[in-house]
């Protein structure tokens, strides 16, 4: 995932694991939750979405 995404950060305490983003373009996101280095949740977000799950 890192190699696809390098940009991708954890926005929890600055940790290699938890949330993150990564842009896929000017219209969506995914969003990227890391556990113990792997991938734990994967989803793609439209960025005008006004509503969460």
């Amino acid at each position: 995932m890192r190699r696809a995404y390098p940009n991708w950060k954890s926005i929890e305490n600055g940790s290699n694991n938890g949330r993150g983003y990564a842009k896929v373009s000017d219209l969506a996101t995914y969003r990227i939750v890391v556990a113990n280095d792997k991938v734990a949740s994967l989803t793609l977000q439209h960025v005008h979405q006004d509503c969460y799950e």
